[in-house]
């Protein structure tokens, strides 16, 4: 759901970090006589689930929601004991759709309807208290409107502000963004000449009621505007050691965002076992559209997952799915791919490599904690959601 891009000479003030190529350990990270249990009856989604560090008391909650059909989000210590739920069913009352959340506070979850258009905060027993309408608030300084929803590593809170990946919707002043045609491929060439040099980056700061959104990260897909190519989605944003990071499928780097300029100050080059991450599409073509290729090139190619911070071993983490060969089966393409976790020294430098199967282990959902790195163990029943999810802790040596 997102791009962002990358240069391989830095273009944006940010300093680029080159890899030491290390051995890839053979030996599972994972402890797996030690789990962390938590019991829901719906799926762990990203959107509507993380973790909440509770700047009074220094402890930290785990929370996973459910909008859809048990309109509920659970909030867990950092055992996993449950601690209590909070009803989403008043918060329809204003919304149609309940998008993305992220608790901001013990006592406070917010969230974002689709396209971003409204935000709301509610408090622990689901009552609204605070509700706002962000339809003018989604212009940059450049005239250009985006939408203001997540790709599927939800909403990233620091600080009091919410980040996210923005889409490029169009002109403020209701201008079109291309002269739209008949024709599907006119169409999208289009869209993406214009889209790719956008800002990939939003803030919401939750303390102003005006003129609370920011964007920033402009232009970091420079390198695919030569032609217009097509790219899915938006950029995801996380919190690793205090900063705030942004990455891409579209990129073989992540980013340290400056908070207070929203620019890039660090540009972190990724190499997994099969070389460097990151998808490169090709110039838009009619038979590319019919053949569905980016969403195959999502699905086959290689590119960062999620990152974190392991507090323990103060190593930064990020997960990366593995390229496969086009040909291969739906399920080994999506579901069961592989993925490694590379392993980041305080610097930036690859230190380490371990290789996981992405039928038994989420790379998608790393539990960064202060007193370890939890990551979901898949359940392969079809009804395992239904069951308590399963984190092991992450060891490393």
């Amino acid at each position: 759901m997102f791009a962002i891009g990358c240069v391989v000479i830095c273009l944006l003030e940010a300093c680029s970090h080159h890899e030491d190529h290390r051995a890839i350990q053979q030996t599972s990270p994972l402890d797996t006589t030690t789990s962390l249990m938590l019991q829901t009856e719906w799926r762990y989604n990203t959107n509507y689930s993380g973790v909440h560090l509770d700047q009074r008391t220094g402890r930290e909650l785990i929370y996973s929601g459910d909008p859809k059909t048990h309109l509920l989000v659970r909030v867990f210590d950092e055992t996993g004991a449950q601690l209590f739920d909070v009803p989403l069913t008043p918060a329809y009352d204003v919304l149609d759709h309940i998008h993305c959340l992220t608790m901001v506070s013990r006592d406070i979850i917010a969230m974002l309807d689709e396209r971003g258009e409204k935000l709301v905060l509610i408090d622990t027993t689901g009552k609204v208290i605070h509700q706002q309408s962000l339809r003018e608030e989604r212009c940059d300084e450049m005239g250009d409107e985006y939408e203001l929803y997540p790709a599927n590593t939800g909403i990233t809170y620091h600080g009091g502000k919410l980040y996210l990946g923005p889409a490029l919707l169009g002109y403020c002043n209701g201008k079109p963004l291309y002269e739209r045609s008949g024709y599907q491929e006119a169409n999208e060439k289009g869209y993406f000449a214009v889209s790719t040099g956008k800002c990939q980056l939003a803030e919401i700061n939750l303390a102003k009621q005006h003129r609370n959104v920011r964007f920033g990260a402009c232009g970091l897909l420079r390198h695919l505007t030569d032609t217009p190519r097509e790219t899915l989605g938006m950029s995801s944003t996380a919190i690793a050691n205090g900063s705030v990071f942004v990455f891409s499928q579209y990129c073989p780097a992540i980013y340290r965002i400056d908070t207070a300029t929203l620019s890039v100050v660090d540009t972190i080059s990724i190499n997994y076992q099969l070389g460097p991450v990151g998808i490169t599409p090709p110039p838009i073509t009619q038979e590319d559209l019919k053949q569905g290729g980016a969403e195959v090139r999502s699905a086959t190619q290689a590119y960062v997952l999620s990152i974190t911070y392991d507090s323990p071993s103060h190593r930064y983490l990020a997960a990366v799915c593995h390229a496969v060969d086009p040909t291969t089966p739906d399920e080994e393409r999506s579901w069961g791919r592989n993925w490694s976790l590379v392993v980041l020294d305080s610097t930036y430098r690859k230190v380490n490599e371990y290789v996981l199967s992405g039928k038994e282990y989420s790379g998608s959902v790393l539990l960064g904690m202060k007193s370890a790195t939890w990551i979901l163990q898949k359940d392969p029943d079809p009804q395992g959601f239904q069951k308590p999810k399963v984190f092991r802790r992450l060891k490393l040596s």
